[in-house]
């Protein structure tokens, strides 16, 4: 263990401690939270307070030297619990019977632990990296001219626990009917329980989503299909929660119409010259409907070949090129989200 011990004016120190200067070399002392100590000329009483400056939480220490110089300290926590890694500000409020010459102080502590300073009108405590839940002490003292207080705060900090969710597809794809399965995983160390939910459910029009068995730490989601002839959309939130917190990820599940769609074009290589106009016949078949619709892409090509689709007939015409040219295009059929795509190349000779 190492340990900070901030330098104080040696009265400051002998002070506190209620010893001369050779005793001081070899002896230590200070007031824990729940001790009460009694002097004839000191009284240093520490003790939770129902309605200090900082609510329940809150521990006010006094020190009475005398009758007339009465110092207080009130910390807004009576132990500091961290997770390493992670600081916290502590407020503080010192009475004395002076106001001026009044300064607080961290004066020692483990830094192997914890780090802490007086910053802003704050205690600044900042936990260090640790293997295990370790406590230590964090000593405060309060001098106003000639009067001291010191005060021993209970720090403990504790590592960081590993709490992962591995959610194996977060976007899928499926049938309107299919039944998918999505394997998923809680990391956690800690030993607490741990609860799996779904939240934040849209698009149950299209399909279901439900968890395989009542296991925490490995599962599968269950999407079900609805047989809704309609692309959708069916998205959720996993969430795994403890009492050290939670973990969301976020799942997509695209779902789509079994529909089958046959696009065929009567001519898939026209050529022509560039005063003239060719045409292709698209016959487009599914098996649920023909409220389909109709693309034409130009895939390739310098622009001055144009295709145009009127019916189920395209016509291919050109610019007044001065070469001979060829173009690609493709031909896509839509029906309910489903897609099935033609391709034909054109070519255009200049003379």
């Amino acid at each position: 263990m190492k340990s900070v011990i901030q330098p104080l004016l040696l009265t400051t120190i002998l002070g506190l401690v209620g010893c001369s200067g050779n005793e001081a070399l070899n002896t230590s002392q200070s007031v824990d939270l729940s001790a009460q100590v009694n002097a004839d000329t000191a009284s240093i009483n520490t003790s939770p307070s129902d309605t200090g400056l900082f609510g329940n939480e809150s521990v006010s220490s006094v020190q009475t030297i005398g009758a007339d110089h009465p110092l207080s300290l009130k910390l807004a926590k009576s132990e500091i619990l961290l997770t390493e890694q992670t600081t916290m500000e502590l407020d503080y409020k010192v009475e004395a019977a002076s106001q001026e010459d009044i300064s607080l102080n961290v004066i020692s502590y483990d830094e192997e632990v914890i780090n802490a300073s007086v910053k802003n009108d704050k205690i600044v405590i900042q936990a260090n990296s640790v293997n295990s839940t370790t406590s230590v002490n964090l000593d405060v003292v309060v001098t106003n001219g000639a009067d001291n207080l010191l005060v021993t705060l209970p720090v403990e900090v504790s590592p960081q626990i590993q709490f992962e969710l591995d959610v194996a597809q977060t976007e899928v794809d499926i049938d309107h009917l299919d039944t998918f399965y999505i394997p998923l995983s809680v990391i956690y160390d800690g030993s607490e329980l741990v609860n799996l939910s779904i939240e934040n459910i849209e698009g149950e029009e299209f399909a279901t989503v439900d968890f395989e068995t009542q296991e925490s730490f490995s599962n599968n989601l269950i999407i079900q299909g609805k047989g809704v002839y309609e692309t959708g959309t069916l998205s959720f939130n996993v969430v795994a929660s403890t009492v050290d917190g939670e973990v969301s990820v976020p799942v997509s599940v695209a779902v789509y119409p079994e529909v089958n769609i046959d696009i065929r074009l009567s001519n898939e290589s026209p050529k022509f010259k560039k005063t003239e106009t060719s045409f292709t016949i698209v016959r487009v078949c599914t098996d649920v409907s023909d409220d389909y619709e109709i693309e034409i892409t130009e895939i390739s090509g310098n622009g001055s070949v144009t295709a145009t689709i009127e019916g189920s007939v395209i016509s291919i015409s050109s610019d007044d090129i001065d070469e001979d040219t060829n173009a690609s295009f493709m031909v896509t059929a839509s029906l309910l989200g489903v897609s099935e795509v033609a391709y034909f190349d054109v070519f255009v000779t200049a003379g």
